[in-house]
This record gives C-alpha cells, sequence and structure tokens, in this order.
C-alpha cells in the first residue's frame, strides 16, 4: 500500500504542468457527489445483472459490473461522510496472469481515446528482472511485486491552472494479485475527506 501511495504521489506531481482541460466528471454514467442510493439506483436501472457484494458505512462494492467493453470482477464505490461519491476504483482480471500487460496496455488506450494520451507513466523492474523479461516472466514478476506500472491523467475541471490539489483525476495500475486497477476520483470531495480525517487522527495527539 505504502508502495501504490508513493507512486501515485508521484505522479501526481510529475504532471502538474500537463493539466488538461477535457472535463472527467463521471464514471459508468454516475456525477461524483451522488448519493449512494443514487448510485444503487443506477445501477439497478442500466446494468440489472448488477450485485452488490458488500457494503460499508463509506463504502458499497458491486459484481458483474460492465465498464464499457470490459466485464469487471469488482467495483467500489466510496462516499464521504456526508454521503457524496467521490472515489469508484474499477477491477478487470485477463483471463490469465500473462496477459496482464496486454489489457493495461488496452485500459490506458481506451481511456486516451476517450480524453488523452497520459503525460506521465511509470513502468520499473525490480532486480532480477528488467524490461526484456516483460512478457517471459510475467506472472512471476507481477506477484512478487517487481514491476510497477502506472498511468494518471488529469482533469482541471475547476479551471484552477496554479492549483492541481483540486483536479479530478483517473489513474491505472497492475496490482500484484494480477489484475488492472482503474481509479476515478473527485479531486475537491476527497480532498475534504482527508483533512477531516487528519484533524481527527489529530485529536490523538
Amino acid at each position: 500500500m505504502k508502495k501504490l501511495t508513493t507512486l501515485i504521489v508521484f505522479l501526481l506531481l510529475s504532471i502538474t504542468t500537463f493539466a488538461q482541460s477535457n472535463m472527467m466528471t463521471s464514471v459508468l454514467g454516475i456525477e461524483f457527489g451522488s448519493k449512494r442510493q443514487e448510485v444503487k439506483n443506477h445501477l439497478a436501472n442500466k446494468q440489472p445483472e448488477s450485485k452488490v457484494y458488500s457494503e460499508t458505512d463509506i463504502s458499497v462494492s458491486y459484481e458483474k459490473v460492465t465498464w464499457g467493453e470490459y466485464k469487471t470482477f469488482l467495483v467500489i464505490f466510496q462516499f464521504s461522510d456526508d454521503d457524496r461519491l467521490h472515489t469508484v476504483l474499477i477491477f478487470v482480471s485477463p483471463s490469465t496472469c500473462s496477459k496482464i500487460f496486454t489489457l493495461y496496455d488496452n485500459v490506458v488506450e481506451t481511456i486516451s481515446e476517450r480524453y488523452y494520451k497520459p503525460k506521465k507513466t511509470i513502468e520499473h523492474y525490480s532486480y532480477p528482472y528488467s524490461k526484456s523479461d516483460k512478457y517471459t516472466y510475467t506472472e512471476s514478476m507481477v506477484k512478487n511485486d517487481k514491476v510497477s506500472m502506472a498511468s494518471l491523467w488529469s482533469f482541471d475541471n475547476r479551471n484552477t491552472p496554479n492549483d492541481t490539489e483540486d483536479d479530478n483525476n483517473i489513474s491505472v495500475f497492475v496490482t500484484d494479485d494480477c489484475s488492472v486497477k482503474i481509479t476515478y476520483q473527485d479531486g475537491v470531495i476527497i480532498d475534504e475527506v482527508i483533512a477531516k480525517k487528519k484533524a481527527k487522527e489529530s485529536k490523538d495527539y
């Protein structure tokens, strides 16, 4: 988790000068800021085969959700304390782990066609592997966390080019369980969630 968080921070800092004017305010036809019941109603109407997998105070997870041309194995909707959607996590898996990089490339291309090609990506291999091993030892590299692969898109929806903290973002990562994780996030709402969490935790010190 720490490694993943570091990658996200690196990507966000690296694309500051490349923030696009494209608008990204929704995913799966659901607007950020939507209430939990609105999300449930939308899925029941638009994707009747979808099924709630689990639910907590701040999230609801679904199985059997279709994301464009992809059949996901899990989609997680996360909400603020005041019930506003701020993050959607989408997980898709290849038929075999050996095809994970092809799936990753296809997902990145799909998002690029919808918005723009990411200006910042990460592709890093750890010893004893190198890029030349990418399609030879794929499963071993991925499952042993010896490769970091990610792309990120940023959207200046609030028209604040000097402030990237409020940008909406999409990120795509290869995970060590051989899946591709796509994250859609609202910059303003998630910042509020993090600020409230920090304020709450600071009371313990």
